[in-house]
């Protein structure tokens, strides 16, 4: 009887007051019980078509580059860098785009590599990768990964196969992240030939994932026509999750993406964990990359940040101040915040920040990922020691993904 009244009076109540209550956007979205996740693409964050007559104050040139807009295209030949300013980037999915033609082919035309520009002061700068598609000679007609050397210059990591090209040809080209692995194409108009390759980052090989980073044109010689620049964010918005950390969270020093803490998340939801973290991150990186990490409408961030402030020594006043900064800006967009006590380490004593992050945040928000992992004092346990007194290995990451997917709403 109990049911069959409850039944009848919300028969009776989306019938009887139906109009009143359906035409009110405001109480129909009381309906609503349980989030709506990853509706549509995060898309394209910024993109150019060069359509103006100068190349204006997003563009940086370095290293003596010149360039110019001509017939609305970018211009280059020679060397240097032109460097997109307003945009930092430690996301870990992300595809950049772009056409271009060589307006003349001869054996100096090494072409134009776009790609990532190393932007981490403190370190990592053999860490930038580029794509380049080649006219000139030995390299004639392939689509280049490089590298950059920390001597500066840059290194061949792989090549596709070769692809007929000639002056004027419209080449569409795009450079993807995608976890561990970084992918480049390119298609020519002209004749239908593609050419591609790929590379998993990897370590010791020294293929290292990228620091935070700048999207950069790199002049490598040959006059060439860049065209339609774009930078894409391969997830989808609003994100259930997003990792938010250093070179821990991006899983430095694991073979295997699918062993990173926050796959092991991952392991527990259909909606993907995002992640905006890079090696070196220090606070005012992560304040950099806001609006990357923005752009996704996370609902929580998994934020583990401020063990290499106190390393490099980061005055102790900033980095608490900056941490404070990120806490606000994400609760300013409606983010709620799960802060993870670091995770011990060799080389320093991060007590400091973990008493700190004990104090000020409430307990309920609170993931110990610093008790687990404990040796001594404020050392981190062998067995979950990659090797380097620093990063978690791959049954110190299981323990870490473990630990916090329990504690996520």
């Amino acid at each position: 009887m109990r049911l069959l009244v409850r039944s009848s009076a919300l028969l009776l109540l989306l019938c009887g007051t139906g109009a009143s209550f359906f035409s009110d956007p405001a109480r129909v979205a009381t309906l609503r019980t349980t989030p709506v996740w990853e509706t549509s693409n995060i898309g394209v964050v910024w993109s150019d078509d060069f359509n103006r007559a100068t190349l204006g104050t997003n563009w940086v040139l370095l290293d003596g580059a010149t360039s110019s807009i001509v017939g609305d295209e970018l211009f280059m030949t020679g060397g240097g860098q032109l460097v997109f300013a307003p945009w930092f980037i430690s996301s870990d999915s992300w595809t950049l785009r772009w056409k271009q033609r060589f307006s003349a082919i001869d054996a100096n035309s090494y072409g134009i590599g776009v790609g990532l520009k190393n932007m981490q002061v403190y370190g990592g700068t053999n860490r930038a990768y580029n794509a380049i598609l080649s006219g000139a000679a030995g390299w004639f007609g392939q689509f280049v990964i490089e590298q950059a050397r920390d001597d500066g210059l840059q290194g061949k990591v792989t090549n596709g196969v070769p692809m007929a090209l000639a002056a004027g040809d419209v080449v569409d080209c795009s450079f993807t992240r995608a976890g561990f692995d970084m992918i480049a194409t390119a298609s020519n108009r002209a004749n239908g030939q593609v050419t591609s390759s790929a590379f998993r980052y990897s370590i010791p090989q020294f293929h290292e994932q990228p620091t935070i980073s700048s999207i950069c044109i790199y002049g490598e010689g040959g006059p060439v026509f860049l065209d339609d620049i774009s930078f894409t964010i391969n997830r989808r918005k609003p994100a259930r999750f997003i990792v938010i950390g250093d070179s821990i969270s991006d899983g430095f020093g694991l073979a295997n993406y699918a062993t990173e803490y926050r796959s092991i998340i991952q392991s527990n939801y259909s909606q993907v964990v995002c992640n905006d973290s890079s090696s070196y991150n220090v606070t005012s990186n992560v304040l950099m990359v806001m609006p990357e990490i923005l752009a996704h409408k996370p609902g929580t961030a998994i934020l583990m940040i401020g063990g290499n402030d106190l390393f490099l020594n980061v005055p102790t006043t900033q980095w608490k101040s900056q941490y404070s900064n990120i806490v606000s800006q994400l609760q300013d967009d409606g983010v709620l915040i799960k802060h993870c006590l670091p995770t011990p380490r060799n080389n320093v004593d991060l007590r400091l920040l973990k008493d700190w992050i004990l104090t000020n945040y409430p307990g309920t928000n609170l993931i110990d990922l610093w008790t687990p992992l404990l040796n001594g004092a404020s050392g981190l346990k062998p067995a979950y020691d990659t090797g380097d007194g620093v990063h978690p290995n791959v049954a110190g990451h299981l323990l870490m993904g473990s630990i916090i997917r329990t504690n996520l709403p």
